[in-house]
C-alpha cells in the first residue's frame, strides 16, 4: 500500500515524503486519506481508513513541538485513566515530524444517555 499512499491527490497533498514513508512503515494497509482538519490554518488531521476497518486511524501534524507534546502525553494519561481498551490507542508518535497516528479504543466507551428535552 505504499504506492498509494505516496500518490498525492487533494487530501494528502500536504503530507511530505517524510510523513508519507513513516505513516507506511506504522499503518502498512491505508486504502484512503480523507482530509479531517479543522477550519483553521494549522489544524493538519487526516483520517486514515484501512482494508482491516479495526485498524482505522488518524494522523495529525502538530503545528508546533509544544503541541505535539501535550497530544502525546494526553494519549498517555488518556491510557492511564481509562484503561488500554478504553482510551484511544497511540500507534506512532514522531518528535521530529511532529507526527501523531492514533487509533480507535479497542473497546468503544459506553453510549451516553442524555436526559430528554421537556
Amino acid at each position: 500500500m505504499l504506492e498509494s499512499i505516496m500518490t498525492l491527490d487533494a487530501d494528502t497533498a500536504f503530507l511530505s515524503a517524510d510523513l508519507r514513508r513513516w505513516l507506511a512503515g506504522h499503518l502498512p494497509d491505508v486504502a484512503a486519506i480523507t482530509d479531517a482538519s479543522w477550519p483553521r490554518a494549522q489544524s493538519r488531521v487526516w483520517r486514515l481508513a484501512t482494508e482491516t476497518p479495526a485498524n482505522a486511524a488518524y494522523l495529525k501534524v502538530s503545528p508546533s513541538q509544544h503541541s505535539y507534546t501535550c497530544e502525546t502525553r494526553a494519549y498517555q494519561q488518556a491510557a492511564t485513566a481509562l484503561g488500554q481498551n478504553q482510551a484511544a490507542r497511540l500507534i506512532a508518535a514522531d518528535p521530529a515530524l511532529r507526527a501523531v497516528l492514533a487509533g480507535r479504543p479497542a473497546k468503544p466507551l459506553p453510549a451516553s444517555t442524555t436526559p430528554a428535552a421537556t
